[in-house]
């Protein structure tokens, strides 16, 4: 016997107040002379146990009468086959948690592990009273679905598809358990439904007891099956143009527990199939294999990669974007009585078809906090001599955020200033210059070159590579790296740097050790000049060219859009064609946008400005859910009892029969509430005890003495 409100089993002790009242109800006897004191006595003897026996008869119908009213409150029922014999079936709240990741799109011989979870689910439906309640929590969903009839519970229960999980198994099941544990039905029963994916389950750190609640883990399928999944997909090239190869780096995980051999991963570029390559993969182990593609024209460009057909298909594909920008904005910063025509002209004079390849503006350099440089792909800053805080924020901020600065100093820059940037961008130190503006005589000239760094990729043939110009250097600025995110690309003779590139953040920054003038240096002049200019422009913005960071399906996820956006005319569109306006807000770097879970949809989401894509989002499934390993039924039980508090019990729902089904539920169901008898047999006492004290009158109160 359970009771549904227990805590007002402390209305019991108003049982103690007949007992009470009957013992301060004592009256001292009267005195009465009587002729004959033996016959009074022997009457008074006689009359006082008939009224002991009265008032004792009284007090125990009170006491019980208190006692059925106080339990008629408290709701005591009774749960076990007793019941079904004395009372048939009580209220029942049904919470069903049903296993909706892409895992369970697998198949058994029963069928799809999907749409053997919804039967199962529907044949409970189908169990459900007048009276009953059934909730139903996909993993999925963010709140449960709840229900009073079985046609409805069954419409719900048919519509649940597979879908990206944005919650565990623990998650939605304790979110149920609290559900259930707030009804007031007799009978709380949890079901679990899926095909007990580790990777689903989550972990929870604290459970609480719950008790009166009886749950089932009911497992769909058998065995995993072997399996074999992408998990990332990176662009590796740091220059992306039209013509251009760019590598990519697919990481290819085999999951079962023998090795693969010839597997076949393809690239494609829209929807053609560009690359293709085989792979050997260990039982247990991955492998990273390289593809090359080309991009053929401009603009943003879907891609993915995938792998051939297998019995898991949520992970045979991952998709990646390309931006080959249409024009690239650069932005010229000039320093005082700074000549800059070496730079702009070479700029200026990138063309391809007739067509402009780069879009130039120049600025003076106390305009720089004026300007919005995020709208641009690169900042040329070219003998700029002073730089403020603030200015030295702007630039740090927007290298870290993937700009790309390239940066010419002269004999005006202010080393302070420059080793207060390079401070912030974990750079190393100017330390003054060499040599003097004007010489006959070169101090030094370029030495070596580091040519397998991306910016020289296809620059230099091989057999060349011996007889790259060596331009001679008359001045050039003493910068003196530091390890870590540094790399010296051109090397003087000296030893010194002539071409730096420090990384920061998401970009890097270009340090030319010389001022594109021949009183520094014959660089300008020299035939590598134009093609290391271009070389640079394409390189630094290649953190945009490969797209924005990839979301994962079914989780929540931020993006930042370099640049003046406007909020007011943006949206985005999902791969199920689901138009939304995110949140948005402006941060350090340009628009930082936020994509909730349910939108999250794996493929790519188009960010649209008014009518026009601005960009493209690759949206990835988690690489979690590639890993199909099973729990086991009673090891899955036994998790789910210490981390949800419900005593639970598993069930092999593939093989379980119709007959032992409805006989688990029927068994489980049975029981009776107590409280319409309790009322009952309340309502008799008091009526047994009022007869009692109107009607039975001891004798010598009828007839006197």
């Amino acid at each position: 016997m359970t009771f549904l409100n227990p805590l007002l089993l402390a209305g019991l002790f108003l049982a103690a107040i007949p007992f009470v009242i009957h013992l301060f109800n004592f009256r001292k006897p009267r005195k009465v002379d009587f002729s004959s004191l033996e016959f009074v006595r022997e009457l008074k003897k006689t009359t006082m146990q008939k009224v002991r026996i009265k008032q004792w008869l009284l007090l125990l119908l009170r006491t019980l009468a208190l006692i059925c009213l106080v339990l008629v409150f408290a709701r005591p029922s009774l749960k076990s086959r007793l019941a079904a014999i004395v009372g048939g079936d009580a209220r029942t709240s049904v919470g069903i948690v049903l296993d909706n990741s892409p895992s369970m799109e697998l198949r058994s011989a029963e069928g799809g592990y999907l749409e053997q979870a919804r039967l199962v689910a529907e044949r409970l439906a189908d169990k459900l009273e007048p009276g009953d309640d059934l909730a139903l929590l996909t993993l999925s969903n963010t709140s449960p679905s709840e229900y009073t009839t079985a046609v409805a519970a069954r419409a719900g229960i048919q519509s649940v598809e597979i879908a990206e999980t944005q919650r565990t198994i623990v998650d939605a099941a304790n979110e149920m358990a609290g559900l259930l544990a707030a009804s007031d039905k007799i009978n709380k029963e949890l079901y679990i439904i899926g095909d007990g994916q580790r990777s689903t389950l989550g972990d929870s750190l604290e459970s609480v007891e719950r008790a009166g609640m009886n749950g089932y883990v009911l497992q769909i399928g058998d065995e995993a099956p072997a399996n074999v999944g992408l998990s990332e997909v990176r662009v590796t090239s740091r220059i992306i143009e039209v013509g251009q190869p760019v590598n990519l780096a697919a990481n290819v995980v085999n999951y079962g527990e023998q090795d693969v051999e010839g597997y076949i991963v393809s690239a494609y570029l829209g929807n053609s199939r560009i690359a293709q390559a085989t792979t050997d993969i260990p039982a247990g182990a991955s492998a990273d294999v390289e593809l090359t593609v080309t991009p053929q024209q401009r603009g943003w460009q879907e891609g993915e990669v995938r792998l051939e057909d297998d019995a898991f298909l949520a992970d045979n594909q991952r998709h990646f974007v390309l931006d080959v920008p249409d024009v690239r904005r650069i932005l010229v910063v000039r320093g005082r009585d700074q000549e800059t025509s070496y730079v702009t002209t070479a700029i200026r004079a990138g063309q391809l078809d007739g067509r402009a390849l780069f879009q130039v503006s120049a600025i003076e350099e106390s305009q720089i906090a004026a300007s919005n440089i995020d709208d641009y792909h690169i900042v040329f800053m070219v003998g700029v001599a002073d730089l403020t805080s603030g200015e030295i924020n702007i630039l740090s901020r927007y290298i870290d955020s993937g700009g790309g600065v390239v940066i010419f100093p002269s004999k005006n820059s202010s080393i302070a200033d420059y080793n207060n940037l390079f401070a912030e961008i974990q750079g190393g130190r100017f330390e003054g210059f060499i040599g003097a503006e004007g010489l006959q005589q070169p101090v030094t000239r370029l030495e070596s070159v580091e040519t397998d760094h991306p910016l020289f990729d296809g620059v230099f043939d091989e057999a060349a590579t011996g007889q790259v110009e060596r331009p001679d250097i008359f001045l050039a600025a003493d910068y003196r790296p530091v390890r870590g995110t540094e790399q010296t690309l051109m090397r003087l003779a000296n030893g010194k740097p002539l071409l730096q590139e420090i990384r920061s953040g998401s970009g890097s920054a270009m340090l030319f050790a010389v001022l594109p003038d021949p009183a520094w240096s014959d660089l300008p002049v020299r035939g590598l000049f134009v093609p290391l200019l271009y070389r640079s422009i394409y390189y630094l913005s290649s953190s945009a060219s490969s797209g924005y960071s990839e979301l994962t399906a079914g989780r929540p996820g931020q993006i930042v859009l370099p640049g003046s956006v406007d909020e007011d005319r943006l949206q985005l569109r999902n791969s199920a064609g689901i138009e939304f306006t995110p949140e948005m807000r402006r941060v350090t770097g340009g628009l930082q946008i936020v994509v909730p879970a349910t939108m999250n949809v794996a493929g790519i989401t188009s960010v649209i400005e008014d009518t026009s894509t601005v960009g493209l989002i690759p949206v990835n499934p988690d690489p979690l859910e590639s890993n199909l390993e099973r729990v086991e039924r009673e090891d899955l039980a036994g998790f789910l009892r210490a981390t949800t508090g419900v005593q639970t019990v598993a069930v092999n729902a593939s093989g379980l029969p119709d007959r032992d089904f409805d006989a688990m539920i029927t068994e489980a169901r049975s029981g009776v509430e107590l409280w319409r008898p309790l009322l009952f047999a309340c309502l008799i006492l008091l009526i047994v005890e009022m007869l009692i004290a109107r009607l039975w009158v001891p004798e010598s109160a009828q007839g006197g003495i």
